[in-house]
């Protein structure tokens, strides 16, 4: 499969191009419309009152909650939620780690 790096599929000079997995080229997507993080995988549950993370491993869906509380806001339970993407981005070598805005 091949990839646009910087998600433009006009342009297609040879190193804007890379060859890659599907699992690659999914992790290389935009963001959602109604992305309120700012990053892929991390969004609002409003039912549970917590900021998630969600990856799959082994074809598994895996979740990571940091909730609200007492003692943690809201921006501060989304921000534990972005490093714990950091994290996990640099062990799994997933390039889409940086705050990408689209308009």
């Amino acid at each position: 499969m091949i990839d646009h790096i910087n998600r433009n599929g006009l342009d297609n000079r040879n190193e804007n191009l890379r060859k890659t997995t599907p699992r690659e080229n999914a992790l290389n997507c935009k963001l959602s419309k109604n992305n309120t993080s700012g990053y892929n995988g991390i969004y609002f549950n409003k039912y549970k009152n917590s900021w998630r993370f969600k990856w799959y491993k082994n074809k598994k869906l895996k979740r990571k909650e940091f909730r609200i509380t007492k003692n943690r806001t809201s921006e501060h339970a989304k921000q534990l939620a972005i490093d714990f993407k950091l994290k996990h981005d640099k062990i799994t070598q997933n390039m889409n780690r940086s705050l990408v805005l689209y308009t």
